[in-house]
């Protein structure tokens, strides 16, 4: 089994090097021993290796995990699954094999369901952006953001004890967490999200088509609202595909409270509406308390009326 607390012996093969597999090759490669890149973009394989973010470039799966002590699966989760349910049969010898998707529990199940030979631990990193490949990677993508790690069948403690010096290596925050709590938590804070900015961006889309000028007429908060709907459709649709009861369990409570604000509006209940935009007002300064606000930053009152 894998035991090397010292990433400087580690053979690493990253499977995606897209913003997520990109970005943490360009933080580990003057960490660890070698790192190999399985990707179906030979552009994006030529131009890692002429930049030194990785040894080895290759668009054969079998050759790329030959001799890894550690599998970094960074694809979209349909893809992260169809390798987990190959890889016995790719690497018999085993390893420790680590993921970044956005979805948890199919995963984890998976991984449960690998030979002994292997050791697995699920990951996600609370980052990103609305572009994808790996042109959009960056060496600070995962500076001081939560690396969620959730156990499998198949997490020992040396894999526990690898994955979070990996985590930390890239300057993010390792959190345990149970898998189906993680795929319920993301729903509302990631995935709902991207579906309100989907569904913000097309309601104008549609004035715009009468009328272009609505466009012209929006100033940042169209913008910053928006911006995840920017994100990637095929990869949004597989995380939606593999966690829609979470999410189809926000859906419903966010349209529950969209009728509510409806009906405040339509009988004119100020007071209703006041106490509601007054509450989150309130929620949105405890989020960027415990999530945005480095320590001993001081939280300003100030808001733009």
């Amino acid at each position: 089994m894998v035991n090397n607390s010292d990433l400087a012996n580690l053979n690493i093969t990253i499977i995606g090097l897209g913003l997520m597999g990109g970005s943490m090759a360009k933080v580990l490669h003057s960490t660890v021993h070698r790192i190999v890149a399985v990707d179906s973009d030979r552009r994006s394989l030529e131009i890692a290796l002429a930049q030194g973010v990785i040894s080895e470039g290759t668009m054969d799966l079998k050759s790329g995990v030959a001799n890894a002590d550690v599998i970094v699966l960074a694809t979209p989760v349909s893809l992260i699954l169809d390798i987990l349910h190959k890889l016995p049969h790719l690497r018999p010898g085993g390893c420790l094999i680590m993921d970044l998707g956005s979805t948890k529990a199919e995963i984890t199940n998976a991984m449960s369901d690998l030979p002994d030979s292997f050791e697995a631990i699920g990951g996600h990193p609370m980052c990103g952006r609305e572009r994808s490949g790996y042109g959009a990677s960056s060496s600070n993508l995962f500076d001081g953001q939560t690396f969620i790690l959730c156990r499998s069948q198949r997490t020992t403690q040396s894999a526990e004890e690898l994955a979070v010096n990996i985590v930390r290596a890239i300057h993010a925050r390792p959190l345990f967490l149970d898998a189906l709590l993680h795929d319920e938590v993301v729903a509302s804070t990631s995935h709902l999200p991207y579906l309100v900015a989907a569904l913000l961006t097309s309601r104008v889309a549609e004035e715009a088509l009468v009328d272009k000028q609505y466009w012209q007429i929006s100033a940042t908060g169209l913008r910053d609202v928006s911006r995840l709907a920017g994100s990637n459709p095929q990869m949004m649709l597989d995380i939606l595909k593999s966690n829609k009861k979470p999410v189809l369990e926000q859906l419903k409570s966010l349209h529950t409270e969209m009728n509510e604000l409806i009906l405040a509006l339509e009988k004119n209940d100020l007071g209703a509406i006041s106490t509601w935009l007054q509450g989150a007002w309130q929620h949105h300064d405890s989020y960027l308390k415990y999530r945005w606000v480095e320590p001993g930053e001081i939280l300003s009152d100030d808001r733009d009326e």
